[in-house]
């Protein structure tokens, strides 16, 4: 991959990175197939298992009590959509809460995507938080894209989806770092998305991933004041330039 992506990962960022996903270091390392070694460890109160969702019995029965690595999407479906963003090769993910501006910046995205495909009529939607993407062949996976576009002539009536979008965008929020920056593009391009980026808020710059079956991702990097064509979507160019 020729660009480098706003994530580094050392002892600090394992630990502060654990505790967002409410994980332990060692849960941490598993998910993301990194050695796992003493000195990262937390202490004893950052160690304990995440809490299950309040209420959750009374809505759709009690989940199943699983070690963190071991769940699948039947028991991800048991849990409220809004108390379990995502499961990730058998973690229940939790995310803590996000910034205003990251809602700002998908819901101008969304407007951009929706206005392009009511004026050309073409047969996409655009999905967004809360429908979950389950990838082909991943039982313990269901991922919550800020945004996706995939190619579905009609109305999407379920909160999860099994067709691969061919455009997918995250934005960036202090918690969700670590999960749009590596373990997202590892599943991603696993799946043959051909288009992902990453939209930093911080910094203001989009990092664009393009790939095929064939090679490794290839990346270039734009601005907010920029307008970045979707490939796929004849005219479509996509800018946050009002946040810039």
């Amino acid at each position: 991959m020729n660009i480098c992506l706003p994530y580094k990962l050392s002892s600090e960022a394992i630990q502060k990175e654990a505790r967002l996903l409410h994980l332990t270091p060692l849960q941490f390392c598993e998910l993301m197939e990194i050695p796992f070694s003493p000195e990262r460890a937390l202490p004893r109160q950052g160690l304990q298992k995440p809490p299950l969702p309040q209420n959750h019995s009374r809505i759709y029965g009690p989940p199943p009590q699983k070690t963190q690595g071991q769940y699948t999407r039947e028991d991800y479906i048991l849990y409220p959509a809004s108390k379990i963003p995502q499961l990730i090769d058998g973690y229940l993910v939790y995310n803590d809460s996000i910034p205003s501006i990251h809602q700002s910046v998908v819901t101008d995205l969304l407007y951009q995507m929706l206005v392009y495909l009511e004026n050309t009529g073409l047969p996409f939607k655009v999905i967004s938080t809360p429908v979950s993407l389950y990838l082909p062949d991943d039982i313990q996976t269901a991922i919550r894209p800020d945004i996706a576009l995939i190619r579905h002539p009609g109305k999407i009536l379920k909160n999860s989806v099994s067709t691969l979008p061919c455009f997918i965008a995250e934005v960036l929020s202090p918690s969700t770092h670590c999960l749009d920056c590596l373990l997202k593009l590892h599943k991603y391009y696993k799946a043959n998305i051909p288009e992902y980026w990453i939209i930093d808020t911080d910094t203001r710059l989009i990092y664009t991933l393009h790939s095929t079956s064939r090679q490794a991702p290839a990346g270039r990097i734009f601005r907010f004041l920029d307008h970045i064509p979707v490939p796929g979507c004849p005219g479509l160019s996509l800018t946050l330039k009002d946040f810039s």
